[in-house]
């Protein structure tokens, strides 16, 4: 999901209380990180037109008014348009374009349900009670681990902290943005043909941290997009059973 203004400051401040720990010039970070935020936007729009448009994905369509309200609504970091007025017509031009009344209204289903797990490689793999071939299984694994750090070790990816930790890195929002496409499309495709069930697994090595987070991050985009029925759960008993967006 885009992040608001207030947060897009707190990353803001964890990026560069990081680059404070390294010999970086961080002051010529801070000054061009608008920019940068900026190119990324426009990034994020040329993606979702070109695989909306050309390549047919109705869902990458569907992105473009919120792309456009993100644009909108992160106006206030972009003073340095008064300097590129061909730039800034671009962007108010993309602003009246996809404005926020374009904005499609929740895909429903009263019969789907997509049930979402986290769990740990090493004991087992949640199984499938729906008798549709257990959907979705991704392999969180790769990404930056909180376990390694003695400080989130008793924790979970339910606490703030942890939280916190993985919103920081670009790697898991890499990720995450990738599974928000990927499930999209099946639930888009679900609802359509009027299925019922869908099954989206995350895991990890302990089923504590990354898969939780990733799981919960799921469970809440799907809840904000989609009226349908949205079931969380943990299979570590550290966890403390079900998520906090189902």
């Amino acid at each position: 999901m885009p992040l608001n203004l207030t947060e897009k400051n707190e990353l803001l401040r964890h990026y560069i209380n990081e680059l404070n720990k390294t010999s970086a010039d961080v002051v010529s970070f801070e000054k061009y990180f608008p920019y940068y935020l900026l190119l990324r936007l426009f990034q994020a729009l040329g993606a979702y037109g070109y695989r909306g448009w050309f390549e047919k994905k109705e869902s990458f369509i569907n992105m473009l008014p919120l792309a456009a309200k993100n644009l909108n609504e992160l106006q206030p970091w972009f003073g340095f348009l008064s300097e590129m007025p061909e730039i800034s017509k671009v962007v108010q031009q993309i602003i009246r374009n996809f404005s926020i009344q374009q904005i499609p209204e929740k895909l429903a289903s009263d019969k789907l349900i997509v049930r979402i797990f986290s769990f740990s490689y090493k004991n087992r793999i949640p199984e499938d009670i729906s008798g549709n071939g257990g959907g979705f299984i991704f392999d969180c694994r790769a990404l930056p681990n909180p376990g390694k750090y003695e400080q989130y070790k008793a924790n979970s990816g339910l606490d703030q902290d942890v939280k916190d930790f993985l919103a920081a890195e670009l790697a898991v929002n890499s990720y995450i943005d990738k599974v928000f496409a990927i499930v999209s499309q099946s639930v888009e495709k679900y609802i359509a043909r009027d299925f019922s069930n869908l099954m989206v697994s995350f895991g990890c090595t302990g089923g504590q941290h990354r898969s939780v987070y990733c799981a919960e991050k799921l469970a809440t985009y799907l809840k904000q997009k989609y009226k349908i029925t949205i079931e969380v759960e943990h299979m570590e008993k550290n966890v403390w059973g079900k998520g906090s967006a189902s």
